[in-house]
């Protein structure tokens, strides 16, 4: 423009759209095992990653790894700041029930002999056995019943008390 005067020119430098790198991803586990933490990593910023069982409110979330059996969703969030943009994404995953072998019945045969009789079934730590103790000639049912049905099954998937005829 031919002078010497000093120029001025406005610039603005715009936020950074941002994006997952990595993830979000949620891997579910057997309850007991390994757990496994869900991950992502972002383009520009840290990222948050938070737990709540899927069907609890927002207001729930934890950054606590569940332990528990159940149904869970992961939250991963990124905060928005002035040079970058926020993300925020979900996303579900399972720690399944563990499973537990089912006893096999007690095979003995049980005659009347005036003693107290113990109908045997294995011990384990993740059942209870009741009612397998008798003396007189008769039947009862023995019961065996998981000691945590909420993170344990029996191997075909129910959680139901089991029974067992025990006759003298």
């Amino acid at each position: 423009n031919g002078t010497t005067d000093a120029l001025v020119y406005d610039f603005v430098i715009a936020q950074a759209e941002n994006s997952w790198l990595s993830g979000p991803t949620a891997t579910g586990w057997i309850y007991g095992g390994d757990k496994i933490a869900a991950k992502a990593s972002a383009k520009f910023g840290t990222v948050t990653v938070e737990y709540k069982l899927s069907t609890a409110a927002d207001t729930e979330y934890s950054e606590t790894l569940p332990s528990a059996a159940g149904t869970y969703t992961a939250r991963f969030t990124v905060t928005e700041t002035t040079d970058y943009e926020g993300l925020s994404e979900t996303a579900n995953f399972t720690i399944s029930k563990a499973q537990v072998t089912i006893p096999s019945e007690d095979e003995t045969t049980y005659t009347y002999n005036g003693q107290n009789q113990t109908y045997v079934i294995a011990n384990s730590n993740l059942y209870t056995v009741s009612n397998n103790t008798r003396i007189n000639a008769g039947s009862q049912k023995v019961v065996v019943s998981l000691k945590d049905s909420n993170n344990y099954e029996w191997a075909d998937g129910s959680i139901d008390n089991l029974e067992f005829d025990f006759i003298i």
